[in-house]
């Protein structure tokens, strides 16, 4: 049994015992008990001043830097696949081959078709100028110059033509040899030999978590705190890992008073994956050197706001405090607590002013 709950235990039985012990039956000897006299379990803290952390906190799903689904852009038989699932593969890797025979030709014969294209345009380049200069002495008729201009600049057309037609085999061809995009690990592979794929069929998922990224909202109460490279911590069952802004949003999201935000983490030891829900706190402010506590354990009486401090006759006092400002889960006091003052933490609510306690701290 853990420490907190044989104190809940321990507190119960010594109200019960206060119970009891004031309320007796009626004409009973003895004398009745005080509850002050019966001592209350309590755990305390001792007042101290620290550093306060203001936080903003954001939850959400961690995704790789980069993320992509990679889809065909041709279409043809899959003759092999050269990656396994779960590989990492570079950018311009080879993911697999297709049956590109078809494909290939196209491309000689775009190949072909563009060197003839330029000996025709260098052919007509050099007729049209010794026919400029011709005409130019008076040796050549305005006809013969025109049609040699004209001549030159049909050639130059076809010549273009043909360089477009080369290209678009050559991105046929890479196509149909399914290169990486980008580098990283193929998370999905849904090919399978000897089956045919179509344009904008699936070929590959591939994810980059080396490094990990957070998308994430902040309100506009808070945007104007957050910057690039801003220090944040990731949590993950209870370990922490240090992460930075990447990114603000300078418009709300639209509908909502929410500001994008964006917080990358290097993963390079691979801890975290893709998917997992964690939570970020992005550090905004810290206060240093002053008194605070949670929130949790102040009570308040009409307008006035006090803790149970435990003195050194070990009983219970109301101590009034001023809160100068509330951050987060905490409360920063300005006046009421100095250092070195045994503060109320637990068992709080079994207590009233004078309230014998006793302490059990530790053990």
């Amino acid at each position: 049994m853990g420490r907190r709950s044989m104190f809940k235990i321990m507190t119960l039985l010594a109200a019960l015992m206060m119970f009891l012990a004031g309320c007796g039956r009626s004409g009973a000897p003895g004398r009745r008990f005080a509850r002050s006299d019966v001592p209350v379990p309590v755990i305390v803290e001792e007042v101290q001043k620290r550093d306060l952390t203001e936080f903003i906190r954001i939850t959400g799903k961690l995704e790789g830097i980069t993320d992509i689904m990679m889809l065909s852009e041709t279409s043809g038989r899959v003759l092999s696949i050269s990656k396994s699932l779960g590989d990492w593969i570079e950018e311009g890797e080879e993911i697999g081959k297709l049956d590109n025979e078809v494909v290939r030709i196209r491309l000689e014969q775009s190949r072909a078709a563009l060197n003839s294209a330029n000996a025709a345009m260098e052919s007509s380049r050099m007729n049209y100028e010794a026919t400029s200069r011709l005409f130019e002495n008076g040796s050549a008729s305005q006809a013969e110059y025109q049609q040699a201009l004209y001549t030159y600049q049909g050639a130059v057309a076809q010549r273009d033509g043909a360089a477009a037609a080369q290209e678009a085999a050559q991105k046929a061809y890479e196509n149909s040899q399914l290169m990486a995009p980008v580098a990283g690990y193929l998370s999905s592979l849904p090919l399978q030999v000897g089956e045919t794929i179509f344009p904008n069929s699936p070929i590959a998922g591939i994810v980059n978590h080396n490094q990990l990224l957070l998308k994430g909202g902040i309100s506009e109460n808070h945007i104007l705190n957050v910057k690039n490279n801003q220090p944040v911590t990731i949590t993950y069952r209870g370990k922490e890992y240090p992460a930075r802004v990447r990114g603000v949003g300078v418009k709300a999201l639209t509908g909502s008073a929410t500001y994008p935000v964006e917080i990358v983490l290097d993963n390079a030891h691979g801890e975290l994956m893709p998917g997992m829900v964690v939570n970020a706190l992005i550090r905004t402010n810290t206060y240093s050197d002053v008194i605070y506590t949670e929130t949790a354990f102040i009570r308040s009486s009409y307008d006035d706001l006090y803790v149970y401090t435990v003195n050194d006759s070990a009983r219970a006092e109301r101590t009034y405090v001023a809160v100068t400002r509330r951050i987060n889960e905490f409360s920063i006091i300005d006046s009421g607590l100095e250092t070195g003052m045994k503060m109320v933490v637990e068992g709080i609510d079994s207590l009233e002013e004078g309230t014998a306690v006793n302490v059990r701290n530790g053990g």
